[in-house]
């Protein structure tokens, strides 16, 4: 497809997780779908659309559905024929072939289906999933390791009726083969620790290994995270007292902003109290950060962790004081499966030997 052609081509992307990979093509199309079958993938998916603005070439919202891939030609709102591009990244491999290429073939509109691309990888995360995650791997994700070399495309079904796609008519085209960045795609050629570890911590293979007993107790080698290194500094320790609350015993100490015309705190004459303001503020960087390297988040029930699974390397999740020792069982089970950091994990669920 040609340049001039996706300017005003409506894309497709089946399995958009949280939507990044749309996102990163939306400004080049005309109209941009994004479905998966996880309501909570979608959520996430609107949430981080409302927060970061991105609009496709003609200023359309980014629109995401909840659909599974086999009935994708019943997606609202998608007119047959409609669909010029479609993306399917790293979930084609769990797509029912048999029933993904006729429902596709009912919103498609230029019968030129293009093999996806798989993620940038260099040569030691490379050599980690070909070596510690290996024993946990299944058929589809050696297929996405292979660059879909050996995907099952539509003239390959030994189907009643041949589906009209032609072989002729299909072009495929391959970026960073072997963990080498080619660049064609556009973006960077270079990848940051702190992406790596999103992609990796939402994996299929290191989910097994999560789940596997001989890895209980086990430190996870995706979110394992140091100390913060940005030093920790609050430009003021010493609380702020309110005006002349040292002359009457009817005024507390408790900070209270004074609003007299005539005051000279308030119009911060020299020598008078300090008033808090931004600049007392604490780095960016370190704010709300606890020792560990991570922000807290209270969780009261099982389906609160899910709402970390996108940000495992940020955030760790707290269960609150009021939660029953059973549901505080199953949380802890959800977040080692998971892979969110728990910080009061044993809190009343530990017991007493006879």
């Amino acid at each position: 497809m040609s340049t001039s052609h996706v300017a005003d081509a409506t894309l497709l992307d089946i399995g958009c997780g949280p939507g990044n990979v749309l996102r990163d093509l939306a400004p080049f199309v005309a109209e941009a779908i994004g479905t998966d079958p996880s309501q909570a993938m979608v959520a996430e998916a609107r949430n981080t659309a409302e927060g970061v603005v991105t609009r496709t070439r003609t200023g359309k919202p980014l629109r995401f559905e909840v659909e599974e891939a086999e009935a994708c030609d019943q997606i609202r709102g998608v007119a047959e024929g409609s669909v010029d591009l479609l993306v399917a990244g790293m979930a084609v491999y769990w797509f029912d072939m048999e029933w993904f290429w006729p429902a596709f073939y009912q919103k498609n509109k230029a019968i030129d289906p293009s093999t996806p691309n798989a993620t940038k990888v260099q040569e030691i995360p490379f050599r980690f999933e070909r070596e510690t995650l290996a024993p946990y791997e299944l058929p589809g994700n050696r297929l996405s390791r292979d660059m879909y070399s050996n995907l099952v495309l539509p003239w390959d079904l030994n189907t009643a009726t041949p589906l009209p796609f032609s072989p002729n008519s299909f072009i495929r085209r391959e970026w960073d083969r072997d963990g080498i960045p080619s660049g064609d795609l556009g973006g960077s050629d270079t990848e940051s620790l702190e992406h790596l570890e999103k992609g990796l911590g939402t994996a299929s293979m290191v989910t097994r290994w999560r789940e596997d007993e001989k890895n209980e107790g086990c430190e996870d080698f995706v979110t394992a995270k140091m100390p913060v290194t940005v030093p920790r500094v609050h430009k003021r320790t010493l609380k702020f007292k309110r005006h002349q609350s040292d002359r009457y015993a009817g005024l507390k100490e408790s900070w209270r902003k004074p609003k007299g015309i005539d005051n000279r705190v308030r119009r911060r004459f020299k020598g008078q109290l300090p008033m808090p303001n931004i600049g007392y503020g604490t780095n960016k960087k370190t704010r709300h950060v606890m020792p560990n390297g991570y922000k807290r988040f209270l969780v009261n029930n099982p389906n609160e962790v899910e709402l970390l699974l996108m940000h495992n390397n940020t955030f760790a999740a707290e269960i609150a004081h009021g939660v029953s020792s059973r549901k505080r069982i199953a949380i802890v089970e959800k977040a080692r499966v998971l892979g969110v950091k728990l910080t009061n994990s044993n809190a009343r669920v530990r017991t007493e030997e006879a």
